[in-house]
């Protein structure tokens, strides 16, 4: 008989958000492969289940994949759960899926929580149509390429921060989309669970005032026009320029005034172009 490998949401906070037909599959399992042993352990006992644990994240996988495939090829169900939610979104469930589907396993899924759609859930916004970006690149410059790539599409956005993160995040985010209108939750399903809507400045400005902690999701409301129809007089760009080429040169000032604008840098040299200053244009 064919091995089974299944793809088991569990719960992101409240552990009794668990679907019956997942507490009879793990209670089942010849092997659960868990993102993290730690916090599965904590679900199968609340839930007094006892089943055998094999660690299987980013750091590993390659070295547990061969482990896995034997348990299958041996004819056993495998559960594979990630730390919290649904796996394969975000984590490294997909080379495992991938691995056993390659082989001819049969590779059922278990739906159930995940955040993703948790956040959409209950944020308010209108979001017909949104990226999910995980988590946002750490270097800022390549953070806030994406951010503006993702705004000229027009759709929303979901992406998941961590509290260390959360600043620089925001910071990018009001620097190439300041008017955006962002949903800020955290803790999702826990004690603790919050949401917050505002502009990235005013979500920054209580996160700072008031840290948080916890596991922590975004959503970004897509922009119809990605940034791309909103008109300025050349006036008004030029104030723009001149008023950050008091702390900057003039090729720096071009790039923070796009940016700041929401409108194409190529514009805004244009408005400029015959405007002396120092550093050179590009």
């Amino acid at each position: 008989m064919a091995g089974e490998l299944y793809v088991c949401a569990t719960p992101i906070g409240n552990l009794e958000d668990i679907t019956l037909r997942a507490l009879r599959i793990l209670g089942e399992a010849n092997l659960i492969a868990a993102e993290d042993t730690q916090r599965t352990r904590v679900l199968l006992a609340h839930y007094d289940i006892a089943a055998p644990l094999i660690s299987y994240n980013e750091h590993n996988r390659k070295q547990r994949l061969p482990v896995i495939m034997e348990k299958l090829k041996e004819g056993g169900k495998v559960v594979l759960v990630s730390d919290a939610g649904t796996p394969g979104i975000a984590d490294p469930g997909p080379m495992l899926v991938a691995e056993a589907r390659k082989r001819g396993f049969p590779v059922i899924p278990l739906p159930g929580p995940s955040a993703l759609s948790t956040a959409l859930s209950i944020c308010g916004l209108g979001m017909t149509q949104f990226t999910f970006t995980g988590f946002l690149p750490r270097r800022a410059g390549e953070r806030e390429r994406l951010l503006m790539e993702l705004r000229q599409s027009g759709r929303g956005v979901v992406c998941y921060e961590s509290p260390h993160r959360i600043e620089a995040a925001l910071a990018s985010l009001a620097k190439v989309w300041p008017d955006a209108k962002v949903a800020f939750l955290r803790e999702l399903t826990k004690i603790y669970e919050e949401v917050l809507v505002g502009s990235p400045g005013q979500i920054a400005a209580e996160l700072t005032a008031s840290p948080r902690r916890g596991e922590m999701v975004l959503v970004i409301e897509g922009d119809r026009d990605g940034g791309q129809e909103r008109t300025f007089s050349q006036e008004q760009i030029r104030e723009k320029v001149v008023v950050l080429m008091e702390v900057m040169d003039k090729k720096q000032a071009i790039k923070e005034a796009a940016a700041e604008l929401g409108i194409p840098k190529r514009i805004v040299y244009r408005a400029v172009i015959d405007l002396p200053g120092r550093g050179k244009m590009g």
